[in-house]
């Protein structure tokens, strides 16, 4: 799978299994990511692409990602996907 800077992952292995971030860069065997929060733009954490799924792209204003935009966006992301889940039956 091919990654562009911007999209929306989840980590399938490692100890941050389940984290999301967002695609910073895409070196040849590694794929930079970052939340905003313990990994920042600054600080960035390199990923086996083969360890990430895609979960959707977001548009950001300008060409360069913020901490600020990144926990934003996956916020929004978040928020998003909880607004979708319907309640399970027998719950209210």
């Amino acid at each position: 799978m091919t990654f562009l800077p911007g999209q929306i992952v989840r980590s399938k292995a490692g100890r941050d299994c389940r984290s999301i971030y967002v695609v910073l860069d895409v070196l040849p065997r590694r794929v930079m990511v970052a939340d905003g929060r313990r990994r920042t733009v600054d600080k960035p954490k390199a990923k086996n692409p083969l360890h990430l799924q895609l979960l959707q792209s977001f548009q950001h204003a300008g060409g360069n990602l913020t901490d600020e935009g990144i926990r934003e966006a996956i916020k929004d992301y978040q928020q998003k996907l909880s607004d979708t889940r319907e309640p399970r039956e027998g719950t209210s």
